[in-house]
């Protein structure tokens, strides 16, 4: 399902060819969210839990939420021109955008 996603989004890009590494860590980027917050399991075979816990554990990698974050509001900023950006958040989340630099307007 993930790799599938990689592969069309790579193809709307009009990219013509992908390393199976690029695959893989696009798949884990897309499916962090999901394995993270909800612990997605694909069944008793599925080692994508796994694979991203391991891949956060040897890139000593911590904050990949605000790093997500950032990435979205930079694409947005610059591919899109906009000067204003509204979010909507659930009220157990509006301090962690804050901390990132957001401001509750409502």
């Amino acid at each position: 399902m993930f790799w599938f996603q990689v592969i069309i989004e790579k193809i709307l890009a009009g990219q013509t060819s992908v390393s199976y590494e690029e695959i893989i860590d696009e798949m884990i980027s897309d499916a962090w969210y999901m394995v993270a917050e909800y612990h997605l399991n694909l069944g008793p075979r599925d080692n994508l839990e796994f694979a991203v816990n391991r891949r956060v554990e040897i890139s000593g990698f911590k904050g990949i939420g605000g790093m997500i974050l950032h990435e979205g509001v930079r694409v947005v900023t610059e591919q899109f021109k906009a000067k204003k950006m509204y979010l909507e958040a659930q009220g157990y989340a509006i301090g962690y955008y804050v901390k990132e630099g957001f401001k509750v307007v409502s």
